[in-house]
């Protein structure tokens, strides 16, 4: 992808059918805050064994829905309109006791359910052109060009975990998909028959992925300032004015956006480095922990965003700008194409690029790419 192209203008054509500005993240049609994957089709008539406790034009309305084509575009709006029926019918229906909230769990997945379907319908209507809609949302990078900074995107390349034997990586589908699911290898199927198959999101709902398909949740946009770290008297703190603190086997992860701020979790399970800018470039990321506010350890470490020597420095330089007390004890780790190197960086290395990464080992051959 050359993102030159992205320097000076700042609209995009996809394909002749629609303009895009290229800073638009999507946020009025993607499913950010929801704990409920948006994906997942209503079960089968079958599947729920429901005959004795829902009434027949419900039952009716059901079984036309799952005769509709998944994978055929044409039928996006029509499968839409009656998952909202469906919906309806059975908000119109209360039961009591366990019943009632099975019956409220199905209204919640149809109207996910449409809610996504009408996301794919926007798709089928503006242009899949998943190369170009990337394009537009990696966002303007002008405005980097005085500050000699350098972006980091989101891995578009894939490896194979072999202890797993599952492919990672590939990340770049994932913040197109309005429900942000992480499906490199279901990808990898789907580009090597792309000829012959629907647009890729489609295909999806012809291959039925699954409920507990791994996928990221966004973090909304209250929770994103929640999230922007403070740096005040050298400690590090979050918004409330809390200094940082985790355990031995804690950690938080963080990344810079564009313009420099600085955004700080605690892990959860649900949470990388994609949730805090939504996949959009970044300047940094890794994961740091604190002891009262005081850094102890600083790793680059990013499934989705695989930083190299320049982010590693731009982290650092970022960090000490906006106050950072770097403690003697602070370690810092790296991977270095094959390695990882963690060594305790002392402050006076922190005076130049060379004395970085000369304290880190690495060679002067290393630190001209």
């Amino acid at each position: 992808m050359h993102l030159a192209r992205l320097a000076k203008p700042t609209r995009l054509e996809l394909q002749g059918k629609n303009t895009m500005t290229l800073t638009e993240p999507f946020l009025s049609w993607d499913f950010v805050g929801f704990h409920e994957p948006a994906w997942v089709d209503l079960p089968s008539f079958t599947e729920i064994q429901a005959g004795p406790y829902l009434p027949q034009g419900l039952l009716s309305s059901w079984d036309s829905y799952h005769r509709l084509p998944k994978s055929d575009a044409s039928h996006l709006l029509e499968r839409s309109q009656r998952l909202g029926e469906i919906a309806d019918q059975l908000a119109g229906h209360p039961l009591e006791g366990p019943l009632q909230d099975w019956m409220l769990w199905l209204e919640r997945m149809a109207r996910l359910k449409a809610g996504y379907l009408n996301a794919l319908l926007r798709l089928e209507t503006e242009g899949w052109f998943e190369e170009t809609r990337m394009e537009a949302y990696l966002c303007d990078l002008s405005r980097l060009c005085d500050r000699g900074r350098k972006p980091l995107y989101l891995t578009r390349d894939r490896y194979l975990l072999p202890d797993r034997a599952v492919f990672w990586g590939d990340f770049w589908m994932e913040c197109l998909d309005p429900c942000h699911r992480q499906e490199a290898y279901l990808h990898k199927v789907w580009q090597q028959r792309r000829a012959e198959l629907p647009p890729y999101l489609l295909w999806l709902e012809d291959f039925s992925t699954v409920a507990h398909e791994r996928w990221v949740r966004y973090l909304t946009p209250a929770a994103q300032g929640e999230a922007i770290l403070q740096i005040d008297e050298g400690l590090l703190r979050n918004m409330r004015g809390r200094a940082l603190n985790c355990a031995e086997r804690q950690h938080f992860l963080f990344v810079i956006d564009l313009d420099g701020e600085i955004y700080v979790h605690r892990y959860e399970p649900w949470l990388c480095h994609a949730s805090f800018t939504r996949g959009q470039a970044v300047l940094g990321a890794g994961i740091l922990q604190a002891r009262e506010g005081l850094l102890t350890h600083l790793k680059f470490e990013s499934g989705h965003y695989l930083s190299g020597p320049e982010h590693w420095w731009q982290t650092i330089e970022i960090l000490m700008t906006r106050g950072l007390h770097w403690g003697e004890r602070t370690r810092v780790t790296v991977f270095d194409r094959f390695r990882y190197i963690s060594t305790l960086v002392p402050t006076r290395a922190l005076a130049s690029r060379s004395g970085f990464f000369s304290s880190l080992g690495l060679s002067s051959a290393y630190l001209s790419e």
